[in-house]
């Protein structure tokens, strides 16, 4: 077989991590199986993350890089607070090897002599964690979610792999924060602002201050050269923007109130096709939501919905839209246009 690209060692690494912090939803699954059936070498990469994380089995725990999830790490436990918000202080076991897995894949690089161990962090289904980091920073981590975040001394770095996030940067000129998910590359000095991932889509939407936002392929936490961005635009407070196949939609404007608003324990959609939204609500159920034909994706619908009432949201959308859901044991529901339904 030929070598594996670097390209393919690095998505295995991004998958090894979304899998182990957390277990993957559905559409995640059946993206994970499509991206291992695209390239054969693609299974002789996850092989190689698999092996790496065996590997750290080896390896004594006093010996793992120094990692936490929170500032004041020691022993789980959460919070609840208004409107269903949790907040959590997890254990770092599995943070810590999270990241010296990726460390020892030589993920990151500070510089030719020196190796930065980043930190991951994650969320389960239908809980909302929040963090601040070594910088002064604060991460707000959405229900399903998954983040890795690396300090240096010139830099800093995120990279969200899978849901949702909410950036509070703390403002530091001589080290600007840069953001990645999917093929967006977001940098900002010290600004507030949100970012979702479904799948290879990123949507960025600006709170405070303005970011700079470029669309681009290539490296996980390297240097881009110029020619590398095929995009880049600046997004000021109130305003979103969110790719389509790669490509950078125009931008739009929003409500700077109604920003990230699943903080408090609200969902809301605006002009949401029903994709969209069963891929969000998909990370406050217990259960899976599969939509099961074409003809009811792209439905489209306002409404807003409180985290906690995922059954309310449910029957909503089949008073609103042509459609039938049909739940089981367990949770898991099927959603069918009307026309689909009257062939049962």
């Amino acid at each position: 077989m030929s070598k594996i690209p670097e390209e393919a060692l690095q998505q295995a690494y991004d998958w090894h991590a979304r899998a182990v912090g957390r277990d993957l939803s559905v559409s995640e699954r059946h993206e994970f199986e499509a991206w291992l059936a695209s390239d054969v070498r693609h299974r002789a990469a996850y092989d190689k993350a698999v092996s790496v994380w065996q590997l750290l089995g080896q390896i004594p725990r006093d010996r793992y890089p120094t990692s936490s999830y929170s500032a004041e790490g020691g022993e789980a436990n959460a919070d609840t607070g208004r409107q269903g918000r949790v907040r959590l202080r997890l254990k770092p076991p599995v943070a810590v090897a999270v990241a010296a897995c990726i460390a020892l894949a030589g993920f990151f690089i500070a510089d030719s002599r020196q190796q930065v161990v980043p930190t991951n962090y994650s969320t389960a289904v239908a809980r909302i964690a929040e963090y601040t980091l070594p910088d002064g920073s604060r991460l707000v981590l959405g229900a399903s979610s998954s983040v890795s975040v690396m300090l240096e001394k010139s830099a800093r770095y995120a990279r969200l792999l899978s849901g949702e996030a909410y950036f509070e940067i703390a403002p530091d000129r001589e080290r600007p924060f840069t953001v990645e998910s999917g093929s967006l590359q977001i940098g900002v000095v010290g600004t507030a602002f949100s970012v979702t991932r479904q799948g290879e889509n990123t949507r960025v939407t600006v709170a405070e201050g303005t970011v700079a936002v470029r669309a681009q392929s290539g490296g996980f936490m390297r240097a881009h050269p110029p020619e590398s961005f095929s995009q880049s635009v600046t997004l000021k407070a109130g305003q979103r923007i969110e790719t389509k196949q790669g490509r950078l939609k125009p931008p739009t404007t929003v409500e700077v109130a109604n920003i990230a608003a699943w903080r408090s324990g609200r969902l809301l959609f605006t002009d949401a096709t029903l994709v969209e939204i069963i891929s969000v609500v998909d990370r406050y159920h217990s259960g899976s939501i599969t939509i099961t034909d074409s003809a009811a994706e792209d439905l489209t619908l306002t409404l807003g919905v409180d985290v906690n009432d995922i059954d309310g949201l449910l029957a909503n959308l089949e008073a609103a839209l042509p459609i039938t859901i049909r739940c089981f044991h367990g949770g898991d529901c099927l959603i069918s246009s009307l026309r689909e339904s009257k062939a049962f």
